[in-house]
């Protein structure tokens, strides 16, 4: 099945409807979330393997890997290995970050996706499957995280591999900065 959170199938999520507000709701904001990437024109980083990205969490913040993109989403799909809760079926296929600031604070809003291998159409639910969260440029990504944490479908917020996958948002961007050219952080403009 294709992957329908992926930047270029974005167009397919404003088919979807739901009687269930926090269903609609969420696909509203993967919908906005995607009109903003697009507007950045946001870069799309393709990487299955984070293996040789380990990153000591505790000490490293945005501003220190020098992440400048206003927006940019990270593919990892099943090879990167991290599932949704229990079923292998389930995996987190990417993740949007979006420059924005938060009560006058520089960071990134993030949007964990998810991808299903489940057979049968793909349903509302399955396409809001998503966690949001935002990262102070300032604070450690671990930090960040702990500081307004992950919202969004319970599948993925009450998850029991829920560090597994905060642990993911850290990696990616680890490995992102590897990929990224050398640009300030007050030369890179947010994105409002």
């Amino acid at each position: 099945m294709p992957n329908l959170y992926h930047p270029d199938r974005f167009p397919v999520i404003k088919t979807f409807e739901s009687a269930d507000p926090s269903v609609s709701g969420r696909l509203q904001v993967l919908h906005d979330v995607a009109t903003r990437f697009a507007q950045a024109g946001g870069s799309i980083y393709d990487l299955n393997d984070l293996s040789d990205s380990a990153a000591d969490l505790a000490d490293i913040t945005i501003t220190d890997l020098g992440i400048t993109d206003p927006a940019f989403y990270v593919h990892v799909g099943k090879e990167g290995g991290t599932r949704v809760g229990r079923s292998d079926l389930d995996f987190v296929d990417g993740i949007y970050f979006v420059r924005q600031p938060y009560h006058g604070r520089e960071g990134y809003f993030l949007t964990v996706v998810t991808a299903t291998e489940r057979k049968g159409a793909q349903t509302p639910e399955d396409a809001a499957r998503i966690a949001c969260g935002w990262i102070d440029a300032e604070l450690t990504v671990d930090d960040g995280l702990i500081d307004l944490g992950l919202w969004g479908d319970p599948a993925i917020v009450d998850a029991p591999n829920r560090f597994d996958i905060e642990c993911l948002v850290g990696r990616a961007l680890t490995k992102v900065r590897r990929l990224m050219p050398e640009v300030s952080m007050s030369s890179a403009p947010a994105i409002n």
